[in-house]
Formats: structure tokens, sequence, C-alpha cells
């Protein structure tokens, strides 16, 4: 029998791919908080978050074709191990999906900071809630990964070590603005 602490490829490569997003939305969504003010939970600012994630994935997909930077080879170098038969294609709309339902549905976080002291200039409350949210985000993004997954879907897209027959300036996914 299987002893407990083992757990499967594919629980593996969920954490693996739950940290990613959680830390692409909340990094995103810190990044104009600190910059701006724009709060994470602002639904009117949810589709400006979402087109900043996709512009991430545009890069990550880039990214994997050229092998050009550790973080996103140190990450999908382990996924497609533990995932060989999934589409990097299919793996990158998913992450979409799940990225998208984590910015539309920001969780509700209480604070023992008084509301006139949550301000993007106060680097312990943008400390704690960059904490929270990651963790939130990656909780959110585990779950849902695993009701994907249910699904079940007959990949047919290119294989993570095919990707570099592809063309990098090829993007997944149109976001109005170019890239720069």
């Amino acid at each position: 029998s299987k002893h407990m602490s083992e757990i499967t490829a594919t629980q593996q490569a969920r954490n693996l791919l739950a940290d990613f997003i959680a830390q692409a939305v909340c990094g995103t969504q810190i990044a104009i908080f600190c910059q701006i003010g724009y709060r994470y939970d602002d639904a009117s600012k949810a589709n400006m978050y979402i087109g900043f994630f996709a512009k991430y994935l545009n890069d990550t997909w880039r990214n994997m074709i050229l092998k050009d930077d550790p973080y996103i080879n140190e990450v999908f170098d382990q996924v497609f191990v533990l995932l060989p038969h999934e589409s990097p294609l299919c793996v990158i709309h998913k992450l979409f999906d799940v990225g998208r339902v984590l910015i539309k549905e920001p969780p509700p976080i209480g604070s023992s900071t008084p509301k006139a002291l949550q301000t993007n200039t106060n680097e312990a409350y943008v400390n704690t809630l960059r904490t929270m949210l990651t963790y939130f985000y990656t909780e959110h993004a585990k779950s849902i990964l695993e009701e994907l997954e249910k699904g079940g879907h007959n990949c047919t897209g290119p294989k993570y070590d095919a990707l570099h027959n592809e063309d990098p300036n090829q993007v997944v996914f149109n976001v109005s603005g170019n890239r720069t």
C-alpha cells in the first residue's frame, strides 16, 4: 500500500502550478497596489488584472519555447516530467482559466490593520497582504485545478520537449496593448 506522505505526480504538478498561478496573480496585484494604489479586490480593475495575467502567460509561453528564464524552466521542467502526456499549450490555457477565477473571486481578507493604515505605503500591511493573498490563491487554485482534472481531455498539442519548433513570437492570448 502507498505510504500516506507519498503524493502522486498529478498532485505534485497541481501544487507547482497552483504556486505558479498564485505568485503571478498576487505579484501583479501587489505591484499595481504599490505603484498606483488599486486594491486586489477592486472589481472594476478585474479586467485589467486579467489582461496583465494573460500577458504574463504569453511571456511564459515564449520563455518555455526559448528556455531563457531560469524560474520558468525550473517550474515547467518539473511539471512536464510529472505530466509527460500533457501539452504545454493546454496547461497555459488551464492556468489562464484558473487565474481568471482567482481575480474575479478575490478572497475577503480580514486585517487587524485599521482601514486608514491599509495603504500601499505601509510596508507591514503590504507584506501581510502579499502573504495572505498568496496562501488563499494557492489553495483556491489547487481546488480549481483538481476540479478541472476530473474533466479529463485528450491532449493533442505539441509536447514540452518539442516546443523549440514553435514560433516564440506567436502569442497565445491576444491582449490589447503590444508586447514591449
